[in-house]
């Protein structure tokens, strides 16, 4: 008999009656620089790993893989556990995770793992591009597909997961933005996001056919001065629910939850009730702030980051940066009350009076240029406001560069060019879609 218990946001656990798995445990704290929260407790704890034999991290991010949280497992339950992962090229994970004593790390490509006598799972890199994995799991006559964060833009892209897999029974996918969606003023633009969110949900429906969709990963709010704007417009579970369970039985779990999946589900009602008091009463919660840094500590944290030392004067580099954005942006850092000039190819930061592509805080523009996460970081964030096209640009290119410093890449042409065709490709079919 196959179970499921509801952890929080992107976390479950898998119960055969043999095996437990848990999936991406983000317990408690607040990630992405300190700007996601949860909107509900978790209430299973660290000593509740004791029951754990398994965990599967989807991917780095720290709503996903939340070192603080992890280093908290018990040292005597940490050796009992095995880790699944993807294959990466960094293996950072996998150092971290062998640093902690874990009993044993699996790197999984594309390849079926057998767990129990009754469950197995598929593990797959999403693309050569991304951070982000899937799995598809069997067990007791059971499937669960569960995507995750993975980009399902378009309908050929969800094809081409299907044709990897079988027969789907319940889907797992993320039902609201996660990431910067436009300005504070930019209602309709946030709003084009929320929904769009929700076709590709009811693409995968109309592709996988799965028996049961579970709406996860998106159990957050944006809790920083800079981006609670954005807690206006995302889709609410309410939302989801009302938009699919007329066609699809959908299933709504809170923290704590145990499901067999051999019973009906009867409280998804009662647990949209339960996320709309927490979320009111969070967003009621003290919000949170940056504290100031100097112009002369952000430069400081650049020189000594990971940026710095990278190279981006060759033909490859700017091919690339030309192609996908830019590699110069003017910055205003509001709370310095100056516009800076930053290039990345040449590696200047100068005061300008020149008009502001980007605004942010002095505490994001350091985070951004400090850390190898900081690109994603900030973007997943969403603390970035008053942003053109050149700005949004220059958030790409920053993307870029980190992926490629974190796959031990360098921006040669081959790369380059493989990876313009790249996104090249998947923005045409997109757009024949949408057509």
């Amino acid at each position: 008999m196959l179970k499921i218990e509801w952890v929080n946001h992107a976390s479950f656990i898998v119960d055969d009656g043999e095996i437990r798995l848990i999936t991406d445990p983000w317990l408690e704290g607040s990630v992405f620089n300190e700007s996601w929260s949860l909107i509900s407790k978790t209430k299973f704890q660290y000593e509740d790993f004791k029951n754990i034999n398994y965990i599967w991290f989807s991917h780095e991010h720290p709503d996903h893989f939340f070192p603080p949280n992890i280093k908290k497992i018990p040292e005597e339950y940490r050796k009992n556990i095995t880790v699944l992962f993807h294959k990466t090229r960094d293996q950072k994970v996998v150092k971290f995770c062998q640093h902690l004593g874990f009993k044993e790390i699996v790197e999984i490509d594309s390849e079926y793992l057998k767990l129990s006598k009754n469950t197995e799972i598929y593990i797959e890199k999403f693309d050569d591009y991304s951070l982000d994995s899937w799995f598809y799991l069997k067990s007791h006559g059971k499937t669960i597909l569960n995507v995750n964060d993975c980009v399902l833009n378009s309908k050929k892209i969800i094809n081409n997961l299907l044709g990897k897999i079988g027969h789907v029974d319940y889907l797992f996918t993320q039902f609201s933005y996660a990431n910067w969606v436009g300005n504070p003023n930019d209602i309709e633009e946030r709003k084009k996001h929320a929904d769009e969110k929700l076709k590709r949900i009811q693409n995968q429906l109309d592709i996988f056919k799965p028996k049961f969709l579970v709406p996860f990963a998106s159990y957050v709010y944006f809790s920083h001065e800079d981006n609670f704007f954005m807690n206006e417009t995302i889709n609410s579970i309410r939302t989801t629910f009302k938009e699919f369970e007329k066609d699809i039985d959908t299933l709504v779990f809170y923290p704590g939850d145990d499901y067999n999946t051999a019973d009906n589900w009867t409280n998804s009602e009662l647990n949209i009730e339960k996320y709309e008091n927490d979320l009111k009463q969070a967003l009621e919660s003290p919000i949170k702030k940056f504290s100031t840094v100097s112009l002369e500590d952000i430069k400081e944290k650049y020189q000594n980051g990971p940026f710095y030392a990278f190279d981006l004067q060759g033909v490859g580099a700017r091919f690339l940066i030309r192609s996908l954005g830019t590699s110069r942006v003017i910055i205003n850092i509001k709370d310095l009350d100056i516009n800076v000039d930053f290039n990345i190819v040449n590696k200047s930061i100068d005061i300008t009076d020149s008009k502001p592509d980007i605004t942010m805080h002095s505490q994001t523009l350091s985070y951004l240029l400090s850390f190898l996460w900081g690109p994603s970081t900030i973007l997943i964030a969403g603390t970035i406001y008053d942003v053109n096209k050149n700005g949004f640009d220059f958030m790409k290119v920053m993307s870029e560069v980190s992926q490629a410093i974190s796959n031990n890449q360098t921006f040669n042409l081959k790369f380059s060019v493989l990876r313009f065709f790249d996104v090249a490709t998947k923005k045409i079919h997109r757009v024949l879609e949408s057509l």
